[in-house]
């Protein structure tokens, strides 16, 4: 009984507190942002933590979030840390098919792991997804494997690029099959990715010739969707979105390449602004409504675009 009391004690005082051990190796890291060659120290710490989600059996990001705490307040900086930095730590839990996805994100890296619940065991993944600079993980369960939506961790473009992974289940690993690369507006709240049964759906921005879009202005845009099978796509179709919007842009690209103006086109080039950004557009009365600061006003056929003037 005695020999049961002090092997228990001696166990207590040598086990190691997970957040002390998070500590060391988050004190351990080369710099305070990642660059794209992992930190061995930081990758120590995203371990640490991630073991930490599993063995408190976590299963949404909200309980994720909890078990983090202790972590975060750890290793957390006085003042505005930049977005980029080690110490905003962040946890997307999803689960699907009996598994779990834990997604741990430290300021521009991320590392992603997959569980079985069944067999307490990880599945094998490509070594890519241990260290992903500069890109967030969301994942979603599809047919015959996972595919994941990886918003890029940036702050310098005026667009979102994002990427699409498939990868496709086979026994306990995971392989990729397909990646697709986009962007989107970096304002609009919801994610230009869905997935409805096997069907999966990816927006994107296009960039126009003639004139520079604001980055909340989710155009001209066009749509991707395609078939999942077994863990790839197995078909694609396009939708074309703001064919308006593209009529103008190539009429002006025309404009701006010829000398030769009728009256209409000699009126726009005397209206239109230096450095145009386009700010909103809007329909009225059949007509397409362009706002540079001031509102330029086209009427659009399938044939052919007409100029009507500026108003502000």
């Amino acid at each position: 009984m005695i020999a049961s009391l002090i092997t228990a004690a001696l166990l207590t005082q040598t086990r190691v507190d997970p957040v002390e051990s998070f500590l060391s190796a988050f004190n351990a890291r080369r710099a305070d942002a990642p660059v794209e060659s992992p930190d061995p120290s930081i990758a120590q710490a995203m371990e640490i933590a991630i073991q930490a989600v599993l063995n408190e059996g976590c299963v949404n990001s909200a309980q994720a979030d909890g078990v983090l705490r202790p972590y975060r307040t750890a290793i957390s900086q006085p003042g505005i840390v930049p977005y980029d930095h080690y110490s905003n730590i962040g946890c997307r839990i999803v689960s699907g098919d009996g598994l779990r996805t834990v997604a741990l994100r430290m300021g521009a890296v991320t590392r992603w792991v997959i569980y079985n619940d069944a067999t307490n065991r990880r599945l094998n993944l490509p070594s890519e997804f241990n260290w992903m600079f500069q890109s967030d993980v969301k994942a979603m369960s599809a047919p015959g494997g996972w595919v994941l939506e990886c918003p890029a961790i940036v702050m310098e473009t005026t667009r979102l690029p994002y990427r699409i992974i498939w990868l496709k289940r086979d026994s306990d690993s995971l392989s990729v099959t397909a990646r697709f690369e986009a962007v989107w507006t970096r304002v609009n709240e919801s994610s230009p990715v869905s997935l409805e049964g096997d069907l999966l759906s990816a927006k994107t921005l296009d960039t126009p010739k003639s004139f520079r879009v604001a980055p909340y202005v989710a155009a001209p845009a066009r749509i991707f969707k395609w078939r999942i099978r077994n863990g790839a796509p197995s078909s694609r179709t396009e939708e074309v979105q703001h064919q308006s919007l593209r009529q103008i842009d190539a009429w002006m690209d025309r404009l701006f390449t010829t000398n030769q103006l009728d009256s209409d086109q000699q009126m726009f080039l005397a209206d239109w602004p230096p450095f145009p950004m386009l700010r909103n557009m809007r329909t009225e009365n059949g007509d397409t409504l362009l706002d540079f600061g001031a509102t330029f006003r086209f009427r659009v056929t399938p044939s052919a675009v007409q100029y009507l003037g500026r108003s502000g």
